[in-house]
């Protein structure tokens, strides 16, 4: 009988262990956003202490426009929504290199690489050519690449106030990126105001290098 009682207890005990861990896994996946991974909350102590204290926080990882002046209630200029860049938005390394410290891409400082306007085919292969700060992995920017730097509050050129670069054209540039429904064309941005658009590759425009920076 003794031993009855010693399982039946043991039995209980396990239970209610039981139900005390399937207790605090709901908890802990009530408390955590849907699609956040398990440091969400790093990561939200992280992002916040970027944020002014006056400023609700915001998830989306999309950047701000540059847009500062509103034409209309609940337009761009007025809501100015997205991540906010950092200040000052690029590092100039000193070595032909700049940073830019909202993106993490490297460009090179110099926006008119080939000192004049080349085809498609010959802008991909002189960015990899390119050896600016004695890298060796220098490419094209792609269309999201080239979007992430224009600033749509400025024109001529449209880039962030006060950024380091020199040689910038207000004028199109080649990206690495066809459309999809044209083989035959790039796309294509223009710096006076940011516009976008896509050309045949037989044209001529001018280039800029970026590299992806590993750590």
């Amino acid at each position: 009988m003794q031993g009855l009682k010693t399982s039946y207890a043991f039995i209980f005990l396990s239970l209610n262990m039981f139900v005390a861990s399937l207790s605090a896994v709901t908890l802990n996946k009530t408390d955590q956003p849907a699609g956040l991974d398990s440091n969400y909350k790093e990561q939200i102590k992280e992002n916040l202490s970027t944020e002014k204290s006056s400023e609700k926080f915001n998830f989306s990882q999309v950047p701000k426009s540059g847009q500062k002046v509103s034409y209309a209630k609940g337009d761009d200029g007025n809501l100015k929504f997205g991540k906010p860049w950092p200040e000052p938005r690029f590092a100039d390394n000193g070595d032909g290199t700049v940073m830019d410290l909202l993106t993490g891409l490297m460009w090179t400082k110099n926006a008119d690489q080939a000192k004049g306007r080349l085809d498609w085919e010959e802008a991909v292969s002189r960015c990899s050519a390119c050896r600016d700060g004695n890298y060796t992995d220098w490419r094209l920017p792609n269309r999201k690449e080239f979007e992430s730097i224009l600033d749509l509050g400025r024109y001529h050129p449209s880039l962030p106030a006060g950024h380091p670069f020199l040689n910038v054209k207000s004028d199109y540039y080649w990206t690495s990126t066809t459309p999809a429904n044209n083989e035959d064309h790039g796309w294509v941005v223009h710096f006076y105001i940011g516009f976008i658009t896509h050309d045949d590759k037989a044209g001529t425009h001018y280039l800029w290098c970026v590299r992806s920076v590993t750590v």
